[in-house]
């Protein structure tokens, strides 16, 4: 990457030495620390699925769509959110002042909430433009993000961040793999949709680890909702810079 960004070896060198050395720590905190005392076989189980999901992104990051990009800071973001809030839900609830029945009982409307929202998805994609319904998906987003952050919220806006939060993973969902099919084609989804499992994968290490380590920390998810706030309108951005759909039909003419 260095030296095709035309910088001399020697500086291409010490780039990939220190973005490797990242990529590693990285790596490390957000999936094999919760691995170990793991089994050898599951350890390389691990490792072997990591570096696929390296090479199928090192691949498609070199294809010529600009699409791409794109379309993989959206599932990045996306997904990392909504995977966290999910995952944390319960102590998200609890944390808000909520006691532990009421939570529970608050929680279980999610699943209805996600099955609502893949309806709607599918309703909206036969009418609307894919960009217009991610962009959509990630404003529900965005005003979860904000009831959750509220102060002593009670039951109500509780519900509704909960309700909210459901309808939003419902519709991300099938929304992704539609933009990518639509926007980089068929010939180009097979190894797009091997990408999203990787970036899907670190988006589900990274996020809600990035989640409970702001928890012990501050003792509160508040910084860490508000926080995501920007990104989701990152999110937003990059739909409205999508575009029409490419006529692949017309170009291979």
């Amino acid at each position: 990457l260095f030296s095709t960004l035309g910088r001399p070896l020697v500086v291409a060198a010490l780039g990939a030495v220190v973005v490797s050395g990242a990529l590693g720590v990285v790596f490390d905190r957000a999936i094999f620390a919760r691995l170990r005392g793991a089994s050898p076989i599951m350890l390389m189980i691990a490792s072997f699925a990591l570096g696929i999901a390296m090479r199928e992104s090192v691949r498609a990051i070199w294809g010529p769509s600009p699409f791409f990009y794109k379309l993989l800071v959206l599932n990045i973001v996306s997904y990392g959110v909504v995977l966290s809030l999910t995952l944390h839900l319960l102590q998200l609830l609890m944390a808000a002042g909520l006691a532990h029945e009421t939570a529970v009982m608050i929680a279980g409307a999610y699943g209805v909430a996600l099955i609502v929202g893949k309806l709607l998805v599918g309703l909206a994609l036969d009418r609307l433009p894919g960009a217009l319904v991610a962009a959509v998906a990630n404003l529900v987003l965005i005003g979860c993000l904000a009831l959750f952050a509220v102060p002593s919220p009670g039951v109500v806006l509780s519900m509704i961040a909960v309700l909210l939060l459901g309808i939003t993973y419902g519709m991300i969902g099938p929304t992704v793999p539609y933009l990518a099919s639509r926007y980089l084609g068929m010939r180009s989804f097979g190894r797009l949709f091997g990408l999203a499992c990787g970036a899907y994968a670190v988006a589900a290490s990274v996020g809600p680890w990035l989640a409970g380590h702001v928890y012990d920390v501050t003792h509160s998810y508040r910084l860490f909702l508000l926080g995501n706030i920007p990104l989701a309108l990152l999110a937003i951005a990059l739909c409205a810079t999508l575009g029409p759909y490419p006529d692949f039909a017309k170009s291979a003419r």
